[in-house]
């Protein structure tokens, strides 16, 4: 869990499950201040100044923030995207989140780290395969509608008496419709929005 980055006291006294504990304290406590920090390293047996105590809070402890925040950041696009019709999936924000890190990765590096390059060119190129099926797909649903239009047109006179007819409802007229235009519906047939 910890990073090579961190090199404030706390982080280089405790093991990472241990860190992962007092991290969880210190997000648990409320009006976390540099002194509590010293006070909670001190029940670890670390002794730590007040400027160990920033250096943890400006380093480790702000990158856990950060993960939160970004973590909370994409369930709101989700949620707010699912609520307006956006599509967006669990899937779509995985992504989100891997270009986002792979991003950070390479901007916020330590020069003298090393890089696995080929890992992130495997990343970079799924994220890009995806892309390019949701691209097709589009284009295949573009595509669709187009179809359904010369289809409407070529049976227009059909449709308008099938839908001009008061003895069927509106369901009816839709399963009519629908049938005139594209040929009888799969018997396994499902909308997306069923379950």
């Amino acid at each position: 869990m910890s990073d090579t980055k961190d090199q404030n006291k706390i982080v280089q006294s405790i093991s990472d499950k241990e860190l992962k504990t007092f991290i969880d304290r210190c997000y648990e406590t409320s009006h976390l201040t540099l002194r509590r920090i010293q006070e909670m390293a001190g029940e670890y047996g670390i002794q730590v100044s007040l400027m160990g105590a920033k250096s943890f809070r400006d380093t480790t402890y702000e990158r856990h923030l950060n993960r939160i925040r970004r973590a909370n950041d994409l369930s709101s696009q989700i949620k707010a995207d699912a609520q307006g019709g956006g599509g967006s999936s669990l899937a779509d924000a995985a992504a989100t989140a891997i270009a986002s890190d792979v991003f950070d990765m390479l901007v916020n590096r330590d020069t003298d780290a090393p890089m696995d390059y080929d890992v992130l060119s495997k990343i970079v190129k799924r994220l890009k395969d995806s892309n390019r099926g949701d691209v097709a797909l589009e284009h295949r649903i573009q595509q669709d509608r187009f179809d359904a239009v010369k289809a409407a047109i070529k049976h227009a006179k059909e449709i308008k008496t099938i839908s001009e007819d008061r003895s069927l409802s509106d369901e009816e007229k839709t399963n009519r419709i629908q049938l005139r235009l594209f040929g009888e519906r799969p018997a396994d047939f499902k909308r997306i929005t069923e379950e």
